[in-house]
């Protein structure tokens, strides 16, 4: 799909990373209508691997 759009590999990976961001935002929206506290954590550099966000969930408020 990048080579039809002409996309550079670093675009690519800007693109997918804010899609991610999206699919996050509405987990933790329908978590948070369900009465649960929740939040996102990075746990590993970029570097390493994109998928290095982990999503926190708990019935209790959750510190920062």
């Amino acid at each position: 799909l990048h080579i039809k759009l002409s996309l550079t590999t670093d675009e690519q990976k800007e693109i997918g990373k804010m899609c991610k961001h999206l699919i996050d935002y509405g987990r933790m929206e329908y978590i948070r209508k369900n009465n649960y506290y929740c939040k996102l954590l990075k746990y590993i550099d970029d570097n390493i691997t994109l998928e290095n966000v982990a999503l926190i969930i708990s019935k209790n408020e959750l510190s920062s």
